[in-house]
């Protein structure tokens, strides 16, 4: 693969969703690998769970990558997710001294707020991911939000400092292509940095399954994506996504 991420970059002013515009270009083109699509406003921006991705025009970034990876089996893709997000936390974290974490699976959270979205579309063929769309959604600019969301916060409110978009776009796409190069090479060190940024990791917290409300703490997640935690009673469970839901924190 010759190609990095950032390598064709499409801008684009208005669009439902750049997931939608990047499985069109899937359909028609190939060798993909890192283009990234930005669009100044999505009408249909996607979200986990269906959910919408509240982003003022032109105030933050929300784009998709098209991802080729070299030899990539299905039950390790959970390595793309790890890799997108911590190329994401690395940007992030060196623009404030603030906590970075990776709220499981892929949410980006400074200290307790979201300011990132990540959701993750891939196709297969045969035992090998095919490819890959990631579609990002990260709060820059925006300074009130207006969503029933109950944590969103932006790089502004943060730092309270307004950025150039172009500049964080072309300081991002560096930042994800390092750790792409880093999973294609060195698998093992992506999922130690993955759980070392991992929010509540080795804390207790409030969370509800399909059966009960109950403590338990985060212990990592495992090989295919799934969240890995214990219970007071010592006992291990592992959730796929939206199986478990986190309610509240009991230790900071």
């Amino acid at each position: 693969m010759n190609k990095n991420i950032g390598s064709q970059i499409i801008h684009l002013d208005n669009i439902d969703s750049t997931n939608n515009y990047a499985n069109l270009l899937i359909q028609t083109k190939r060798q993909l690998h890192g283009v990234a699509i930005f669009a100044k406003y999505q009408t249909a921006g996607k979200g986990q769970k269906g959910n919408f991705w509240e982003s003022k025009y032109g105030e933050n970034l929300t784009f998709s990558l098209i991802l080729e990876p070299e030899e990539l089996v299905i039950p390790k893709q959970f390595l793309i997710s790890q890799a997108i997000s911590l190329g994401i936390c690395d940007y992030l974290q060196n623009k404030t001294d603030h906590n970075v974490k990776i709220k499981w699976p892929n949410d980006i959270y400074v200290e307790n707020n979201k300011i990132c979205g990540i959701l993750i579309e891939t196709k297969w063929m045969g035992e090998y991911i095919k490819n890959a769309i990631a579609g990002i959604g990260i709060n820059i600019n925006q300074e009130h939000f207006e969503s029933d969301a109950p944590n969103p916060i932006s790089l502004f409110n943060i730092t309270d400092k307004k950025y150039m978009l172009e500049e964080v776009e072309r300081n991002l796409l560096d930042s994800l292509e390092k750790r792409w190069e880093q999973m294609e090479q060195d698998p093992e060190q992506i999922n130690n940095d993955y759980h070392d940024m991992l929010y509540l990791k080795d804390l207790w917290a409030n969370f509800q399954d399909s059966g009960e409300t109950f403590s338990g703490m985060v212990m990592g997640v495992n090989e295919i994506g799934q969240l890995h935690i214990q219970k007071k009673d010592t006992s291990d469970h592992f959730y796929n996504f939206k199986e478990v839901k986190l309610l509240s924190s009991l230790e900071s």
